[in-house]
């Protein structure tokens, strides 16, 4: 499994055996059972996740609610960033959506990990801009986007994901009803003639 994050981490900079070596000690590796809480909102549990094969997602309830706020597939980073950033209580929930395999790792892994690896942080910096751009447009398109072109960018965001998440949480995230999703996913998909 660690192989993995070794690809992962060699696509996007150039990090010695060694040095991958000292980075693996900073993660443990968890297999996450479908349904298997990893975080619950209110606890102090500083602690950030790589997913190496499944799905996790991060949601928060709001007057009884949920709200999907992000998924996390394959090769995806997750966390919730104000328990990362600073100590205090979680405001998200995260789960697992299939059983998966992740690495887990606390709140002082990015510092630890700039000494090993110096270039880690330029890859950190880009993924968190990245993340930062991606939130911005979902806020924008959530506010501007009618169903159709919300439930476009959702595929182009997650390509292979509607299949494996359930239409309610997909729903959601995007911020319509089941019911309108369920529309939306018959144009889609309806044949044309």
């Amino acid at each position: 499994m660690f192989e993995e994050f070794r690809k992962y981490l060699g696509y996007r900079i150039n990090i010695s055996e060694s040095a991958f070596g000292e980075v693996i000690k900073l993660m443990v590796l968890k297999k996450a059972c479908k349904h298997e809480t990893l975080l619950k909102a209110g606890e102090t549990y500083h602690k950030g996740y790589f997913v190496l094969k499944g799905c996790i997602r991060s949601y928060c309830i709001s007057n009884g609610k949920e709200f999907v706020m992000q998924f996390a597939p394959e090769h995806w980073w997750m966390g919730d960033k104000n328990t990362l950033a600073k100590p205090g209580p979680a405001l998200l929930n995260i789960d697992a959506l299939e059983d998966s395999w992740v690495l887990q790792f606390g709140p002082d892994f990015l510092e630890k990990m700039e000494r090993i690896a110096p270039e880690f942080r330029y890859m950190m910096q880009d993924i968190q801009q990245n993340n930062y751009r991606a939130m911005q447009e979902r806020v924008i398109n959530l506010l501007g986007l009618n169903a159709d072109e919300k439930y476009t960018q959702f595929i182009k965001t997650y390509p292979g994901l509607a299949n494996r998440v359930p239409l309610q949480m997909i729903a959601s995230y995007i911020g319509v009803t089941p019911q309108t999703l369920s529309r939306v996913r018959a144009k889609v998909y309806a044949p044309v003639l």
